[in-house]
């Protein structure tokens, strides 16, 4: 054998070695272990005071885990889908920590992935490369994927539906499996869409699978099989979609779904997206100019004018400052990503949203008022092909299109992930609520603008008589605290008074020196002081209304959230260095994968289409360019949506489409040899099929 011969063959046998079952599982289990212990002791970022995002998901988890649907109707009841939020639920049920509870399905779902994965790959050391490199992916140890947030699962669960599917089409055994594999699939696929609402983007890969499929079925008479398996596959997820409106109709009166897509809003959009009086500029939907125009067709559009338009127009708030913030180009104005909030917004203010249908209604009103007035001629109109989409020049959007593609795929290489954790945020109450209902993950502590205070003291007038406190900041807000009323046996002595039970109190407040505290007496007597004014008396009795109020001790409190453990500071050091050079693999694979896969396609065109593992390869590049695609036209045309937590899927079937590139040039180079027992056994499956 020539030096070269035995080079090759050492190589096959490095790459394609049948190690032992024990070793595989301990490998896989080991993997997972790890990535589970890391990331709980990772902390993530809690913001119960976000409405439409983390804070959302949290309120309508709690209603669902306290058997409530999603609570009660109001604007942000339906306005985005019960997947994430029924996972929330499902890990308060089970007492575990939201932290462990993504920790556990980003495992599941990967492992699930990259077993059905390697019946094609038939490399240990290739599959194995893929596990640890789709576990250990950094892009879920930085902040945008550190939060209650529903991108924390969305990639798990295209991973959970492609491994279904692939099972479905290419691995089942016999007719009940595939029946099996069809039912699961229209459930994760049906979950998928109730979790985000473009679930479409992923539709044309899943169509190209069942094309491959059937380009083998003729080869294989299996073409009844597959057809009966996802028919099952489209009930089942047509049966979450129905079961999901059933229960808002059952709850709430009507027959919808996510609220968002409900018919009238969206000709609403459309219709007020659609007017081109006023002028059109880049990223908003409708300006302040168009505005004024529609006001005056538009009596129900009209009675949100408050709303939208502020009297100076040169102090930016609300919508308006995050559109400067996010989308400088158009400040002043409310850019697409975030009118369609506005909007409803606005008309909850009104009182629209008492009901599903009252606030369809009012949307269908404005609808109605625009598009007449459109037809009329009172207003200029262009129609929108998509509703949520803001009027466009398109040759300017082509231009931005191409910067969109070139910074998605500068994301997509990982090299500059952030290291920073964002601090919680939310008053003192919220996170103690959210944490509570998360069953307390290892998370980011809020920034300590103030410090925390315990005030302890005695009041007394005439027997159990009491008294009420507020306490408010230099701004006039109220802040949170805990106010205690306690036993006070030694006082009957003191007051001579036998009624006097229960006069002690204890407040806890967290403030600064310019906060006031106001006593207030049952017949209304006032006593106001700033903290900074008791710091100074120290113990001290204030005579209020012939009533006595003694404060007997004020007590700087320590933090109340501990110090890192050595296995979080150990963790986070894990962390950082895997933010850091992750990129040093991935991005060899991913070109060597691109590569792979253009030399298979020009080499062995005719060969590549009839070998699955090509197959499963283009539907994971097609995955990865549809997202960036989805995602650079709406950067281009509305706001800006390349962000890591949007892009996260890409990165997943990113890893998966270079492995299986590289696999498939094997298989067709003729490299790939199989031990006996894998060979037979995979043989004998294929014959089956």
């Amino acid at each position: 054998m020539t030096e070269p011969s035995r080079r090759h063959a050492i190589a096959q046998r490095l790459l394609y070695v049948d190690p032992p079952r024990p070793v595989v599982w301990l490998y896989v289990v080991g993997l997972n272990l790890a990535y589970i212990v890391l990331s709980v002791h990772i902390p993530i970022s809690v913001y119960p005071g976000a409405p439409h995002d983390d804070g959302l998901y949290m309120v309508v988890g709690r209603f669902l885990a306290e058997g409530f649907w999603l609570g009660p109707f109001g604007q942000y009841t339906l306005m985005k889908g019960p997947g994430y939020p029924a996972f929330l639920a499902l890990a308060n049920w089970l007492g575990i920590s939201v932290t462990l509870a993504h920790a556990l399905f980003h495992c599941f779902s990967i492992t699930f992935f990259v077993l059905v994965c390697h019946r094609f790959v038939r490399s240990a050391v290739l599959s194995g490369l893929m596990l640890a490199l789709l576990l250990f992916q950094p892009v879920t140890l930085t902040e945008p994927l550190r939060r209650v947030f529903r991108e924390e699962i969305y990639y798990g669960q295209l991973l959970l539906i492609l491994g279904l599917v692939i099972t479905m089409l290419f691995l089942a055994r016999n007719s009940a499996q595939r029946l099996i594999c069809g039912a699961l699939s229209g459930l994760a696929l049906g979950w998928f869409w109730l979790t985000r609402e473009e679930g479409f983007w992923i539709l044309p890969a899943l169509i190209a699978l069942f094309a491959f499929m059937l380009l083998r079925s003729f080869r294989y008479w299996h073409l009844r099989q597959i057809a009966v398996a996802v028919s099952v596959m489209i009930a089942t997820f047509a049966m979450t979609q129905i079961g999901y409106m059933t229960l808002n109709w059952r709850y709430y009166g009507r027959f919808v779904g996510v609220d968002f897509k409900e018919a009238n809003f969206q000709k609403a959009l459309g219709a007020i997206h659609s007017v081109r009086s006023g002028g059109i500029k880049p990223y908003v939907p409708v300006t302040f100019s168009a505005r004024q125009h529609i006001y005056r067709v538009s009596p129900t559009f009209a009675s949100l004018q408050s709303y939208f338009d502020l009297p100076d127009r040169t102090a930016p708030s609300g919508w308006t400052e995050m559109t400067c913030n996010m989308v400088p180009d158009a400040c002043g104005e409310i850019a697409a990503g975030w009118f369609m909030w506005g909007l409803r917004d606005a008309a909850a203010l009104r009182g629209h949203y008492a009901s599903p249908a009252r606030a369809s209604a009012f949307f269908g009103q404005i609808a109605f008022e625009i598009t007449s007035a459109c037809q009329r001629g009172e207003l200029e109109c262009k129609p929108q092909l998509v509703a949520e989409m803001p009027p466009v020049i398109w040759s300017d959007v082509m231009g931005r299109l191409w910067v969109g593609f070139v910074r998605a795929f500068d994301l997509i290489t990982a090299k500059q992930l952030p290291l920073y954790l964002h601090d919680s945020a939310g008053t003192e109450r919220q996170l103690a609520d959210a944490l509570r209902f998360l069953n307390t993950p290892y998370h980011v502590p809020p920034k300590q603008d103030m410090t925390p205070y315990s005030i302890k003291g005695w009041f007394h007038k005439a027997g159990d008589e009491w008294f009420s406190v507020v306490a408010k900041n230099v701004e006039g807000l109220p802040q949170d605290m805990d106010f205690d009323r306690l036993a006070s046996e030694e006082l009957k002595a003191i007051t001579k008074d036998p009624a006097a039970n229960n006069q002690r109190f204890r407040l806890n407040l967290r403030c600064d020196d310019a906060c006031v505290l106001t006593f207030t007496t049952r017949d209304g007597t006032q006593l106001a002081k700033s903290l900074g004014e008791l710091l100074k008396q120290g113990l001290f009795g204030y005579r209020v209304s012939g009533s006595l109020l003694v404060i007997e001790s004020i007590d700087k409190l320590g933090s109340p959230f501990a110090s890192e453990t050595r296995i979080e500071r150990v963790s986070g050091r894990i962390r950082t260095a895997l933010v850091s050079y992750y990129y040093f693999v991935y991005l060899p694979l991913l070109a060597l994968g691109v590569l792979a896969f253009l030399a298979a396609t020009v080499i062995h065109p005719r060969q590549a289409a009839f070998k699955i593992s090509y197959q499963l390869a283009f539907v994971c590049w097609s995955l990865l360019f549809l997202r960036v695609i989805v995602l650079s036209l709406i950067e281009a045309t509305s706001f800006p949506a390349l962000q890591i937590f949007y892009i996260a899927p890409a990165y997943f079937v990113a890893i998966a489409a270079a492995v299986l590139s590289i696999v498939a040039l094997l298989d067709l180079s003729g490299f790939a040899t199989l031990p006996v027992k894998t060979k037979k056994a995979f043989l004998s499956n294929t014959i089956k099929r």
